[in-house]
């Protein structure tokens, strides 16, 4: 055979195995039957810590405790295990809660032999242990923040209500006595922390002082001290009313937030490390923008707010001015875009317009580049996508299918937008409407099946990845490449026989 014709060949055949096959069927979802038959083991928390998937869970027999796995063949639960035991009796369960992972440590809320506390361990088979903060009672742990290297919390310890706390692991304490005026005792109200955020060295979060009511607080090197009172207006009587302030995220050296003004109106706000506070007049007069799902993407704000024009739509900061992006959903309709979720240049994002209902959309930011992807459930039905992750050169989201909810893949295009699973079994529903209905551990998705026949439980699947052939092994951007050195191999055989004629 001439050897650009042997050449070619070799070619064709390099890249039919090196490239996905698209209509190969995608692989099973597995369900790991914890609580086998048709009862529910009521899975959450999903979390990849120390090599496992950590979980909470109820088998009907230790009750909701913290469990672990790492997937298993053939929907049995080989590999999955009880962590920990920690209410210590049969069928009463901890109720594990707020699972949160610092650096190699992972902290979560019980309700354990010592009622209500704050748990950590390192990932081993009875590694929980109890972090005291309460010694009479419970502590009612909430609002567990992952900062650096610290875990900022809110806890009552059952002299002063529910205050900021903070731990290393090593040393746990009370930041602030905030609210001062609270009757001391259990049932204390406390300050009620919220949203732990960190800007530069200092750390900022909502709370009551029990004088101006729920606003802005910032503890650092300058101690603990409330930012400013936001919200004027009175309130309950001898108190201001208070400015709620929630969504804190940072961008750059700013802390932008939503807040209640002294007129009442809902609104943006911002404030640097040192600076006054300054509110932006999003819809013009007296209403409310509302703004929510605050997004740091690419430096810039992103968020969605209401304008009377408008109604809900995707906005962002342009140097120190809100802008819309775009009205998806012409006139005053709104597109009320949410789960704002950046990965790389895009920033992707469920929405609807005039014509479709909630599908999966994405932008750079510009109104040029603000596109649907696929209308997935056509018309005005709903896909609904959510819980958008990106791994290995795809990005998986949850959401309908028109029959049940399952996990798509997609690339950024129509083309590339398609079911990443295969689901069986009789009125099934994968994922659930929590932070994160899919994790990896690994190239292995982890997330919560429901059928009639198993129950709702947790479930896991190898997908097919772009980066991987049609069997799943990672050989296919190898061949690629070794394609493309043939390619120009018979490229140079061809120039050199038509030198010779």
């Amino acid at each position: 055979m001439p050897a650009k014709r042997s050449l070619t060949l070799a070619l064709a055949l390099l890249l039919a195995i090196a490239l996905p096959v698209r209509g190969a069927t995608p692989p099973v979802l597995q369900q790991i039957d914890l609580r086998p038959l048709t009862e529910s083991s009521q899975p959450g928390e999903l979390v990849p810590f120390a090599g496992k998937i950590f979980f909470s869970a109820n088998d009907g027999t230790y009750g909701q405790e913290l469990w672990r796995t790492d997937g298993a063949p053939d929907g049995t639960h080989v590999g999955t295990e009880l962590a920990c035991d920690l209410a210590g009796g049969a069928g009463v369960g901890s109720s594990p809660y707020l699972l949160t992972v610092v650096g190699d440590t992972l902290y979560f809320g019980a309700n354990g032999e010592a009622g209500s506390q704050l748990y950590s361990t390192n990932g081993a088979i009875d590694g929980c242990q109890q972090i005291t903060v309460n010694n009479t009672g419970d502590a009612i742990v909430d609002e567990l923040r992952a900062l650096g290297d610290q875990l900022w919390f809110s806890a009552n310890d059952g002299v002063h209500g529910r205050e900021p706390w903070v731990t290393d692991g090593t040393t746990t304490s009370m930041v602030a006595n905030i609210n001062e005026f609270n009757i001391a005792g259990p049932n204390a109200g406390g300050s009620g922390p919220r949203e732990f955020t960190k800007l530069g060295s200092d750390v900022y979060f909502s709370a009551d002082d029990g004088i101006y009511g729920n606003e802005l607080w910032r503890s650092g090197a300058g101690g603990t001290n409330k930012v400013t009172d936001i919200n004027q207006a009175e309130g309950y009587p001898y108190l201001t009313a208070g400015s709620y302030p929630q969504n804190l995220t940072v961008v750059g050296d700013q802390l932008f937030f939503a807040v209640t003004t002294t007129s009442g109106e809902r609104e943006l706000a911002s404030v640097g490390a040192s600076g006054p506070v300054h509110i932006y007049d999003i819809n013009a007069g007296p209403g409310s923008s509302y703004p929510s799902q605050l997004t740091n993407f690419n430096g810039q704000l992103y968020f969605n707010a209401f304008t009377d024009a408008s109604g809900y739509e995707l906005w962002h900061m342009n140097g120190a001015n809100p802008e819309l992006v775009m009205n998806i959903s012409s006139g005053d309709q709104s597109s009320d875009p949410s789960f704002l979720t950046p990965i790389g240049d895009w920033l992707y994002f469920n929405a609807r317009d005039n014509l479709h209902g909630n599908e999966l959309w994405r932008t750079d930011g510009t109104a040029a580049h603000t596109t649907m992807i696929k209308d997935i459930f056509p018309g005005f039905n709903s896909n609904y996508p959510n819980g958008f992750i990106a791994h290995g050169g795809a990005i998986f989201f949850a959401g309908s299918n028109g029959t049940y909810n399952t996990i798509f893949q997609t690339g950024g295009t129509e083309a590339s937008t398609i079911e990443s699973i295969t689901v069986t079994g009789t009125s099934p529903s994968v994922g659930c409407e929590c932070r994160a209905p899919i994790v990896f551990l690994g190239d292995r998705i982890f997330t919560y099946l429901s059928t009639t026949e198993g129950g709702n439980e947790v479930a896991f699947v190898d997908p097919l990845l772009p980066s991987t052939n049609r069997d799943g092994s990672g050989w296919s951007t190898a061949l690629v490449l070794l394609a493309a050195v043939t390619a120009a191999a018979g490229l140079t055989v061809r120039m050199r026989e038509a030198k010779r004629r």
